[in-house]
């Protein structure tokens, strides 16, 4: 937003804008991309960083179907480094916001994506769920909803289903401390 001299309307429009594109893209995949070893932030960040320059860039929508396109083909990001406890699990949503900020930026600079970089033969959905079947479900319903209502905050570094069990550790931790 700094970047572009943004407003402050603008900047919320546009994260909006990448919450919709990341809610979008993840339907459909969320089951699949753990099965098959991928965590859904760096497969799906540098869609919503992408969408959420884009806005801000004031791309047309077709420089924003090529960013959204290159984001896509940067999609990527293991869950080998929470097995091992190392630090990749970190360097995931950095490295998505910076790979979407590269594809809106490509895209400004006249850099041509495929328009099928989601549900084509070779595309996001297919190379990451075995399926171009759920591909469909991104684009159903536009206008009807936002996925940022369906965001929610995650105060510990745990799954999402761990977050109550670890609040009481952590509660648990505190008291057995303050007792001692």
């Amino acid at each position: 937003g700094e970047e572009v001299a943004a407003t402050g309307k603008q900047v919320i429009t546009a994260i909006v804008a990448g919450y919709e594109a990341l809610g979008r893209a993840s339907q459909g995949m969320t089951q699949h991309l753990g099965r098959r070893g991928f965590r859904m932030v760096p497969v799906i960040g540098p869609i919503g960083a992408a969408a959420t320059a884009a806005k801000l860039l004031a791309l047309s929508g077709e420089q924003t179907t090529h960013a959204l396109g290159f984001a896509a083909n940067v999609a990527s990001g293991l869950y080998q480094g929470f097995a091992e406890g190392s630090m990749e699990p970190y360097y995931h949503a950095g490295n998505a916001a910076h790979n979407g900020v590269m594809a809106a930026l490509t895209a400004k600079n006249g850099g041509v994506a495929s328009p099928l970089a989601f549900e084509g033969s070779h595309g996001l959905f297919r190379t990451f769920t075995g399926s171009t079947e759920k591909s469909q479900q991104v684009v159903e319903g536009l206008g009807k909803g936002f996925a940022i209502k369906d965001v929610s905050m995650k105060p510990y570094a745990t799954p999402m289903g761990n977050q109550e069990v670890t609040h009481l550790a952590v509660t648990l931790r505190q008291k057995v401390n303050d007792a001692s």
